[in-house]
């Protein structure tokens, strides 16, 4: 059949029809005149395999196997244990957050200091969703019965807040 002079509708039905001889799903409509081409050119070699004997898989083309691509290995960093217990990246808020409460462990941290390495920047409208995902890595050591702790002060200078990440004794 020439596909190529068929309108969109005419594709489909024919499709269709096809379709219904193999028992393969129908189609509302196709991504593109190209594609409904191919794809009832694809059906029409199928059925014709069928109708002269050959088996279906001896007909259409086996896929081709994708190579596997390498993995990069990644550096061995001294915080990535931590990453691994928190289930975390440093791709993610609360990896960057872990991150940077890890660089200080023991310590505390000012609750800006915390926004920048996190957001980028201090804006106030960043210190709600901080604590956000400061909670996460709270429930995190809560449910996963880490040996860690999130401790909260406030700073008596300036009156903010301040975080820091410590190991339970």
């Amino acid at each position: 059949m020439a596909y190529e002079n068929m309108s969109g509708p005419d594709l489909i039905r024919a499709f269709n029809e096809m379709a219904a001889v193999l028992n393969v799903k129908t189609v509302s409509r196709f991504s593109d005149m190209l594609a409904g081409r191919r794809r009832c050119e694809a059906l029409a070699s199928r059925l014709r395999a069928r109708e002269s004997g050959l088996a279906e898989d001896d007909a259409t083309p086996a896929p081709r196997a994708r190579k596997a691509k390498a993995k990069k290995a990644k550096a061995a960093t001294p915080a990535g244990d931590i990453f691994a217990q928190f289930k975390t990246n440093t791709g993610k808020n609360r990896g960057k957050l872990l991150s940077r409460l890890n660089d200080d462990l023991g310590q505390q941290v000012p609750l800006t200091q915390l926004v920048r390495a996190v957001y980028g920047n201090q804006k106030e409208e960043n210190f709600g969703a901080l604590k956000m995902v400061l909670r996460g890595l709270e429930l995190s050591i809560k449910k996963d019965r880490l040996e860690y702790e999130i401790r909260k002060t406030k700073i008596e200078t300036t009156g903010g807040l301040a975080y820091g990440l410590y190991r339970k004794t």
